[in-house]
């Protein structure tokens, strides 16, 4: 079974950032490290990318039940949180110890599929927070929550 995504929610939902192309029957995306030409497949009026081979690279697991798709990927560990002063603003960067998906769920709020190890936080790793002038980070479960103040207006990349 092949996988494929509707290309105009995968950078909101999976994390997944596509990059400039004028080819129609592929698209180029950048994910972590990594940069991948995916090939495209149109059902009007929709396009889907197929991310079939970056899911098997991911170690992803996926199921169809009726019309919903079952996806699990494996957890990561976020094991540092760092932040400092950039020429353009200020800058947030999570250190993993694997590629993540993650989604923006508002402007001010990012949701990543991962787990804080108990020192990025100083507390236990589980259902933990830790807050700074910039954002506050939450964990519950295999989930972790970014909230921004709305006055830093965040990028996400």
């Amino acid at each position: 079974m092949r996988l494929g995504v509707e290309s105009m929610g995968l950078e909101k939902s999976l994390g997944i950032r596509l990059l400039d192309t004028r080819n129609s029957l592929s698209q180029p995306v950048a994910w972590f490290e990594g940069e991948s030409i995916l090939p495209v497949k149109f059902a009007n009026p929709y396009r889907y990318l197929d991310i079939t081979e970056l899911a098997v690279t991911g170690g992803w697991q996926w199921q169809g039940q009726g019309e919903i798709l079952e996806l699990q990927t494996p957890t990561a560990k976020i094991l540092n949180v760092r932040q400092g002063n950039q020429a353009w603003g200020q800058r947030i960067v999570l250190d993993l110890d694997r590629p993540m998906l993650w989604r923006q769920e508002t402007p001010t709020k990012l949701t990543v599929q991962g787990t804080l190890a108990s020192f990025a936080t100083g507390q236990n790793a589980d259902d933990s927070t830790k807050s700074s002038q910039l954002f506050q980070l939450s964990s519950k479960g295999k989930e972790t929550t970014l909230t921004f103040s709305a006055a830093i207006a965040p990028r996400f990349r």
